[in-house]
């Protein structure tokens, strides 16, 4: 079975200070799977609000804190209940800048492994997503990045992304901060490694790795196995 695929991705607009309510395509269909990504880069975590959506009730999958006034990430994910466009909403936290991404994958999924990681001693521009270890074949990474307490501007999107992955979204706000999320297909079980994304300076910053495994496939049975038809009829 091939990892799960995303079909759309949706992002919050730089700057955002006040809630944002994203929509899915009206091709959204059931079994589809929403996964969602919530940053905030200032205030205390125990303040920060939880996203919502129309498309089901979401999963918290992990959370990292990288300090008070210093940024916060959540991820979620969302079996889609029904079909047809769906919002997810992205609140307000005490008017700091906020950020989402929504990834909708066109299949079920689940997850398989995750992790998280902070560093806000402000020391590096190597921001490291950790390695996750997965239980099988054909799992999609989705990896993110939280760049904050910059306090100097940029006119380009502040992260560059791994190079083995695919740059997903990079809402932002300059100068404060910054989220990145990549994706990557990984074709083996076991170690996934890390995923080191660059910022542009020297900041804080947090990350959080996410496996997810499509849905389960039937084994065929061998031909040794394998009764005729008849042989399954009883008079």
């Amino acid at each position: 079975m091939p990892a799960p695929a995303v079909a759309e991705v949706l992002q919050t607009t730089n700057g955002r200070t006040t809630t944002e309510v994203l929509n899915t395509a009206a091709g959204t269909a059931v079994g589809d799977t929403l996964v969602i990504v919530y940053a905030s880069d200032f205030f205390a975590l125990a303040t920060m609000p939880e996203a919502t959506s129309s498309a089901g009730t979401l999963s918290a999958v992990r959370t990292i804190d990288i300090g008070t006034n210093l940024g916060h990430i959540k991820t979620y994910t969302c079996a889609v209940t029904s079909g047809g466009s769906h919002t997810v909403t992205i609140p307000a936290h005490s008017g700091c800048d906020i950020f989402g991404v929504v990834l909708r994958l066109s299949t079920a999924a689940t997850v398989d492994a995750h992790d998280g990681q902070i560093d806000p001693t402000e020391s590096t521009t190597s921001h490291v997503a950790p390695s996750v270890t997965t239980t099988g074949a054909d799992r999609l990474l989705v990896a993110c990045w939280l760049g904050t307490n910059v306090n100097t501007g940029w006119s380009s999107p502040p992260y560059t992304a791994p190079g083995s992955m695919t740059d997903r979204a990079q809402p932002n706000s300059s100068p404060f901060s910054g989220l990145l999320v990549a994706t990557q297909e990984i074709a083996a079980a076991g170690a996934t490694g890390t995923r080191t994304a660059t910022f542009f300076r020297d900041e804080a910053w947090g990350s959080i790795s996410i496996a997810l495994a499509g849905p389960a496939t039937a084994t065929a049975l061998p031909p040794s196995r394998r009764q005729p038809l008849g042989a399954l009829i009883q008079l």
